[in-house]
């Protein structure tokens, strides 16, 4: 086979030397990992054909309704850029084939339809393009359809979410048959003017999202999330570092209840402290399908026992458990905790929170390496729309309401207590 030379990212020739199963790239807008993806799996493509072996280049995002979705166009740019892979390919408005018939592209969603997979060919290569929402059952059904001895796994992604499944399988594995690197805008050679245009726009114009989408960064906050600019503003402001508790002050514990088992609500607590108007926000704690027993295992692991902390629960806190026939409050009063519940706030209590929370922000001092978790939760919390007649339907419940439900019952207890306005913390309030 006559050599040639491809341009590529330099980052990208270590993980494509010698042998492996899966190759994986993840970072921001124009690092060029899509297009150098695209044309890597045709090289592929074209080595296998020439050797005489048969079968499919599978390219797959998580949602795909049509081919309009795909990386079908990515595909045949790639193509089309190299005069040896034009020559060696037949390329028709929906199909991408060697000349000899032996590899041909095919296209699939991972999300509806992931068990039609298992019904496809002998597939060589399974190219994962934008691969953040991927869920971990698509990659339990999709990984044993790659049989083949010399089949590979490759993926690209724009993380948002330290625990997405795409994450927490590929980016910090220990398997040496899985070879990953970040890929940036720095990284491409051949960063475009007209993206370099475009990048620093974001950078003015929309710096809540601009590390996220350009930097690789994880997804801090949502566009639309109800917490978004004041979250930024405490940054900005400082009041995102370390924040140490008064000992002499009571620790409150803020907690929205889960359930047990695998498919339960996660219970969520943040750990604060009141100081006049100024709020310590010290610690963040989340656990799905756990029981009672463990939250406060971690509670007493922290020194956040009853001598020093009294915890607040919600208006369901006095609700009975179907099987134990206990409430919360009197189970954590049993473990020697003073509890007070609050009462249900009636229609549109989730939006009375997030109101009375955003209220009381500029009063707020986070301790950054224990909120994390909390402050990410806080970021993507946002409104559920109807698109088609563009109007809120209020809060979305999804991963993100547990913690911020929590938060809102600290937004409320605070009221409860106090009846001033915040105090406004600058940098200098910093401890």
């Amino acid at each position: 086979m006559t050599k040639v030379k491809v341009k590529l990212p330099p980052k990208l020739l270590e993980i494509f030397k010698g042998e492996a199963f899966c190759r994986a790239a993840y970072g921001g807008r124009g690092s060029g990992k899509t297009r150098s993806f695209a044309k890597l799996s045709a090289i592929k493509g074209m080595m296998w054909a020439e050797s005489g072996k048969s079968g499919i280049i599978l390219c797959a995002r998580h949602l795909l309704n049509s081919l309009d979705d795909s990386s079908l166009e990515e595909i045949k740019v790639a193509i089309t850029e190299e005069p040896f892979l034009s020559d060696y390919y037949n390329i028709t408005e929906r199909t991408v084939k060697t000349k000899n018939g032996l590899i041909e592209f095919k296209f699939a969603g991972l999300d509806r339809n992931i068990s039609s997979v298992k019904s496809k060919a002998r597939i060589l290569l399974c190219w994962i393009d934008e691969a953040e929402p991927v869920s971990e059952k698509a990659y339990e059904v999709l990984i044993p359809t790659l049989r083949d001895e010399q089949s590979e796994l490759w993926v690209t992604w724009n993380p948002e979410r330290k625990n997405s499944p795409t994450n927490l399988r590929f980016r910090d594995s220990k398997d040496p048959l899985t070879k990953v690197t970040e890929l940036n805008y720095k990284d491409n050679p051949w960063f475009p003017d007209i993206l370099e245009r475009a990048r620093n726009r974001d950078r003015s114009e929309r710096p809540d999202s601009y590390s996220h989408i350009w930097e690789g960064d994880y997804l801090s906050t949502m566009t639309g999330s109800y917490y978004a600019a004041a979250l930024n503003q405490a940054k900005e402001e400082g009041r995102v570092g370390f924040v140490a508790p008064d000992p002499l002050m009571t620790l409150r514990v803020f907690v929205d209840i889960g359930g047990t088992g695998a498919s339960a609500d996660a219970f969520s607590m943040w750990i604060a402290q009141f100081i006049g108007a100024e709020i310590r926000v010290l610690d963040y704690y989340e656990s799905q399908g756990q029981e009672l027993a463990t939250h406060l295992s971690w509670l007493r692991s922290k020194n956040y026992s009853p001598d020093r902390a009294e915890i607040w629960l919600p208006h369901d806190g006095k609700t009975h458990d179907r099987v134990f026939n206990v409430s919360y409050e009197s189970s954590l009063k049993e473990a020697g905790y003073k509890v007070t519940v609050v009462p249900n706030q009636g229609r549109g209590a989730a939006m009375a929170r997030v109101e009375e929370a955003r209220r009381l922000f500029p009063s707020m001092r986070f301790n950054e390496t224990t909120t994390e978790a909390g402050r990410d939760a806080l970021g993507f919390y946002h409104e559920k729309r109807d698109e088609l007649r563009n109007i809120g339907l209020g809060p979305d419940h999804d991963w993100s309401s547990h913690g911020a439900d929590a938060f809102g019952l600290m937004a409320v207890a605070h009221e409860l207590k106090h009846k001033h306005k915040p105090l406004n913390l600058s940098t200098r309030h910093i401890i």
